[in-house]
């Protein structure tokens, strides 16, 4: 029976009378399935979300093979009467699962029927309830009106709207698997809306369902979004496991890198410390997961401003994997880089190249040149080498970097596309902006198509086309690009994230040049006082955001006595 409608809707009436005669006359497979997708986001539904689904089993990723074992063991420790309140919980959730499977069964099938689903969607469409939209490509996306998603949510009793809405996370779920090497993430980016539409208590109905969903989260680069998901998984693992237990440690770095690299990285240097303790206590310190962990605290720290602690946990790293693995092994390059890397950061460009060289020679002779191990120092090198002003060098090895990547992994994998990326930065630092804007334009075009519009590398790309841009002159351009590149740091990483505060530092220095004084002032003190929060007065992008306020201060001081003169 539907609920009363209430005050403040009685304008929808007459739209429901009509849903109701459109609706009632629908098979009922057509009605249940109608019902499924009022939980879903209303637009661009993927076709193939019902057939991976299907074909699937409607199983999650994480949950057919390890619930047989799980569902055994319950079942002999309940026979011994030694079943605990988790097992007991966990036999509940496979019931609920198992049910909730075989309706999703009884309204798609258990094989998938690519015909006998049209026909589901034909009767659909004829009482104008769906919409089908057919792309370029062949893929196709239906899409349902709000208000007729809210008329079915309506029919619903509050039992019924939980179940259908898990219903929904479980075709989701069924549709879901990690990325294979070099695939990019386009399905997962379609499903992420409907992800995002579903209510907190079905993604997190149980832990396996919270891993699955960030499977998704994570390779869209949602950090922000995913993160309720991981609190959720550690919390759970802490109760069942136990805080020490070697998968809940897991969990918690996992936890720590979303909080890291969705911009709350004081939380995340906090629980860095937390695990860096725990693994060095249980696993002892020179246990390659704890030398791993010790690396991530590292990197939180980094991008606290703490440069200093960052290097000295870098360095500790190095010395153990030297002692204990010797020169010659991947780890410890990669960890000699790692100290480069903090070098090259703090200014020390000499000695950073100087590192880097001997990393990059070991790792040619063991790996060989085109290892990607080997690629990924070569590009760091060329970072450097650019900074130093030895641009032929840079160029060269970045051209090299990038002939690598699109030979091995083909033009549109993310990791050639940083490397056009960094190729693109280089040709403007060569003064050759044409080819730079050029190849930036290229480089945003593909990440927008891959990875979406709000990935942080999509956002990284169209902040480095900014930069070219406005080297070019075009002021007005690269105000708007800028503007919009803030706004989306803002959004997904959040306002304190020194790569967001780095977002308001190049507009503050565009709206100087384009004589927008006092906004750019009132920007670039934001930047400092943040700055001075964040990464401290001594850290050398606080220094430099000194100097462009009080340049910026003097500037408008000098336009406002021209003005009284010309006055």
């Amino acid at each position: 029976m539907r609920e009363a409608v209430p005050a403040g809707r009685s304008g929808q009436l007459s739209a429901y009378t009509a849903f109701d005669l459109s609706f009632e006359l629908l098979p009922k497979e057509a009605q249940e399935l109608m019902k499924i997708c009022a939980f879903l986001h209303h637009s661009s539904i993927p076709h193939a979300l019902f057939e991976k689904s299907t074909v699937s089993g409607f199983r999650g990723y994480y949950v057919p093979q390890r619930a047989t074992g799980g569902a055994n063991d319950s079942v002999s420790d309940s026979a011994s009467g030694g079943e605990t309140s988790h097992q007991m919980e966990f036999r509940q959730f496979l019931k609920n699962n198992e049910a909730i499977v075989s309706s999703l069964e009884g309204i798609l099938g258990s094989k998938w029927d690519n015909f006998s689903f049209q026909m589901l969607i034909d009767s659909i469409a004829r009482g104008s309830l769906i919409d089908t939209t057919t792309e370029s490509d062949g893929q196709r996306f239906y899409g349902i009106h709000p208000l007729v998603q809210t008329y079915i949510r309506d029919l619903l009793g509050k039992e019924d709207r939980e179940s259908y809405a898990l219903l929904a996370g479980q075709l989701l779920l069924g549709a879901i698997e990690p990325l294979s090497k070099g695939e990019n993430n386009t399905w997962h980016r379609q499903i992420m809306p409907h992800i995002d539409h579903l209510p907190a208590e079905v993604k997190m109905a149980y832990i396996f369902h919270s891993l699955s969903f960030l499977i998704v989260y994570k390779s869209t680069g949602s950090w922000n979004a995913g993160q309720p998901l991981s609190e959720y998984c550690y919390s759970q693992l802490c109760e069942v496991l136990g805080a020490q237990h070697p998968i809940t440690l897991r969990m918690m770095e996992d936890l720590s890198k979303t909080l890291h690299f969705g911009g709350r990285l004081e939380q995340a240097e906090k629980l860095r410390r937390e695990v860096c303790s725990l693994q060095a206590k249980i696993l002892g310190p020179q246990d390659p997961h704890t030398m791993a962990v010790m690396s991530g605290l590292a990197n939180t720290l980094h991008e606290c401003g703490q440069v200093r602690e960052a290097e000295k946990i870098r360095r500790k790293v190095l010395a153990l994997q030297m002692k204990n693995l010797g020169p010659r092994r991947t780890s410890t390059v990669v960890a000699m880089n790692n100290v480069a890397h903090t070098l090259y950061e703090r200014g020390q460009l000499a000695e950073a190249e100087k590192i880097q060289r001997k990393g990059l020679r070991l790792l040619k002779e063991t790996l060989g040149p085109h290892h990607k191990s080997t690629v990924v120092a070569m590009g760091n090198l060329a970072d450097t080498l650019q900074d130093r002003g030895k641009l032929e060098e840079a160029e060269q090895m970045q051209k090299e970097v990038l002939a690598l990547r699109t030979e091995a992994l083909g033009r549109n994998h993310p990791d050639t596309l940083l490397a056009m990326g960094n190729f693109a930065l280089t040709l403007r630092a060569c003064g050759r902006l044409t080819e730079a804007e050029k190849m930036g334009r290229e480089v945003l075009a593909l990440r927008r198509e891959i990875l979406g519009e709000r990935h942080p590398d999509t956002v990284l790309a169209m902040g480095n086309l900014a930069t070219i841009i406005y080297d070019l002159g075009q002021l007005e351009d690269a105000e708007k690009m800028e503007r919009e590149v803030l706004a989306l740091r803002r959004e997904i990483l959040g306002p304190r994230h020194p790569t967001t505060v780095l977002s308001m530092a190049s507009l503050a220095i565009t709206l100087k040049d384009n004589g927008q004084l006092e906004e750019a002032e009132n920007m670039m003190q934001e930047v400092v006082t943040l700055q001075r929060e964040i990464l401290g007065p001594r850290h050398r992008d606080t220094v430099s955001a000194q100097k462009e306020l009080s340049l910026i201060r003097r500037q408008r001081k000098q336009s406002i006595r021209s003005t009284r003169k010309r006055l």
